[in-house]
């Protein structure tokens, strides 16, 4: 379960870009295929955690 766990964290890329309403996560998967995700958030703190799951 650790080693998995692990590999998933690697695979996501964390907050790349952020600003005052705007926040871009990214994500690659085992195939290199990368997910950008933009969120238009003004009032509120998303942490990286909460992304992960």
């Amino acid at each position: 379960m650790g080693a998995a766990m692990n590999k998933t964290q690697e695979m996501y890329l964390g907050t790349l870009f952020s600003m005052e309403d705007l926040a871009v996560y990214g994500y690659m998967t085992n195939t290199k295929i990368k997910f950008i995700t933009v969120l238009n958030m003004p009032d509120v703190t998303i942490k990286d955690l909460d992304m992960k799951n």
